[in-house]
């Protein structure tokens, strides 16, 4: 899922990161002692708003999850892409796990 121009985001603030920052569509929101705080005051503002755009934990270091209003990382179960054991079995050619040294055996 790719964070939309509209989406909530939630990202460390304060000193070491000990606080919580709001911003929705690059606008500065709030900023929180808890992550619970920030999280009660997205909810707040999407019933006010009537609207319910995504919401994403940006890390400090810039990458980005979708998270729920519980302040859980969502995930998605098919994003359409292949896993890295398939893709390592398409760039090595099967699953020949031990490179052939058994295959008279079985």
């Amino acid at each position: 899922m790719e964070r939309q121009e509209d989406d909530y985001t939630l990202t460390p603030s304060g000193h070491l990161g000990g606080k919580t920052s709001v911003a929705q569509g690059g606008k500065f929101l709030g900023e929180f002692t808890e992550t619970e705080q920030a999280l009660e005051f997205i909810k707040e503002h999407m019933e006010q708003e009537q609207y319910e755009p995504n919401v994403f934990w940006v890390s400090d270091h810039g990458n980005e999850w979708p998270i729920n209003l519980d302040g859980e990382e969502i995930h998605f179960e098919d994003d359409g892409q292949p896993t890295m054991y398939e893709e390592y079995q398409d760039l090595y050619g099967g699953d020949d796990w031990d490179h052939g040294q058994y295959d008279e055996a079985f």
